[in-house]
């Protein structure tokens, strides 16, 4: 007899399952949020709830990308961080080292003010044109000293407060 409920328990252990999956997203402004669901169950319960919730995940994904999320392993800067929100102006604040912004030269007090030939009126504006996709280019003409230049930076990895 106990033979018999020894083997019932590993055939419902063999036949259980259950996944836990999240996703960390990022947006534009550095705000962090995730999905993250959980499903499983016994026997054919397992497939349906594993399987839902991998639906239910990538429904919150794309909803999160809708807002302007991007998965944090997928999303990218452009090397440089600007003045906080709600100035009128895009001002570089700082820059960091080993990046393309780093190598073209731009510094601290430029100005951003077109990215990929769009203008931008305000450093709002211009953080959520330039996040977007790791290694995928942006053109970005700056402003410095009443001269302007345009340069043509990779993305960067996201990492933390960028």
């Amino acid at each position: 007899m106990l033979n018999r409920i020894i083997l019932t328990s590993l055939i419902a252990i063999c036949l259980s399952g259950c996944v836990s999956l999240r996703t960390d997203m990022v947006n534009a402004d550095g705000q962090q949020d995730n999905c993250q669901v959980t499903g499983g169950g016994l026997g054919l319960g397992a497939v349906i709830g594993i399987g839902s919730a991998y639906i239910a995940r990538s429904s919150c994904v794309s909803d999160m990308e809708s807002l302007g999320y991007l998965a944090i392993d997928e999303a990218g800067f452009p090397g440089f961080s600007l003045s906080e929100q709600g100035t009128a102006r895009a001002e570089i604040q700082s820059v960091v080292d080993g990046t393309d912004a780093k190598l073209n030269g731009l510094a601290p007090g430029d100005l951003v003010v077109s990215v990929n030939n769009v203008p931008v009126k305000d450093v709002n504006e211009a953080k959520k044109k330039l996040f977007g996709p790791i290694e995928e280019a942006v053109n970005i003409a700056i402003l410095r000293q009443n001269n302007q230049r345009s340069v043509l930076l990779k993305r960067e990895p996201f990492k933390g407060n960028n």
